[in-house]
């Protein structure tokens, strides 16, 4: 038995460079018609774990959202025809001035699939030791490396919710392919 939604129509209802907002009708297999399912579309993007030495660099940045400094794994859009693995290096770059020395593409997930359409790829990166600058001071407020203990002891504390940087930390640590 095929249990997809039909999609019966998409209007876009809001639409800036960096999201926009659909109203969608589906069609559900049992016949009923859901008219206001509403969707946001964002860019595909990557956030990084990234570390030598028993530690991990974080970044310390205004969320908005939440109204307050957040600290959290750097992360940022991949631009069009970019790889995630092109992503993560160039935004370790510019976030935290950071070289990547080896990258590794250790997860592809859904941050929110019942209302956010747009993929977080988890990418692991050990560092050259070389760093060229300090960051991007517009955007981000500190750069940091704590160590993977004193990380996880954040998370369980209850200072580092953003759950991108959760899931991605705790996934690091549990496959071989965790930057040392």
């Amino acid at each position: 038995m095929d249990q997809r939604w039909r999609l019966l129509r998409s209007a876009t209802v809001f639409e800036t460079p960096w999201v926009s907002i659909l109203k969608n009708g589906y069609e559900r297999p049992d016949g009923a018609v859901i008219d206001d399912l509403y969707v946001i579309r964002r860019h595909d993007y990557v956030i990084i774990v990234a570390g030598h030495e028993g530690s991990l660099v974080l970044v310390r940045e205004y969320r908005a959202a939440v109204g307050r400094l957040d600290l959290g794994l750097p992360a940022g859009i991949i631009e069009p025809g970019e790889t995630p693995e092109f992503a993560a290096r160039r935004e370790l770059r510019e976030e935290t001035g950071f070289i990547a020395d080896t990258v590794t593409l250790l997860a592809t997930l859904q941050p929110s699939p019942g209302y956010i359409q747009g993929t977080c790829f988890v990418v692991t990166c050990t560092l050259s030791g070389e760093r060229v600058g300090g960051g991007d001071e517009h955007e981000i407020a500190e750069v940091m490396e704590i160590s993977r203990d004193e990380v996880l002891q954040l998370i369980v504390r209850g200072e580092i919710t953003a759950m991108p940087t959760v899931a991605a930390v705790l996934l690091a640590r549990q496959i071989p392919t965790d930057p040392r």
